[in-house]
């Protein structure tokens, strides 16, 4: 399955950004998409784990691609 927000599809192994809002950190931190799910009563639902292994799960409009510059 995969998720769509502005344009960018998301897709389960995808390395994305957290907001804030989810995780209660100060930053946004990145996460690895391990599902995404439809569920009925709100939609799709993204679920990642982060490198410590902690789990989130929340709406699209919650997550940005992470795009590393090439340096």
């Amino acid at each position: 399955m995969k998720a769509e927000k502005n344009n960018y599809i998301f897709q389960v192994d995808d390395t994305v950004l957290v907001a804030p809002q989810v995780t209660g950190e100060k930053d946004w931190i990145e996460a690895k998409i391990t599902e995404i799910e439809d569920n009925p009563f709100i939609g799709t639902v993204i679920n990642v784990i982060t490198p410590e292994g902690i789990i989130f799960f929340e709406k699209p409009d919650m997550f940005k691609p992470l795009i590393k510059k090439n340096t």
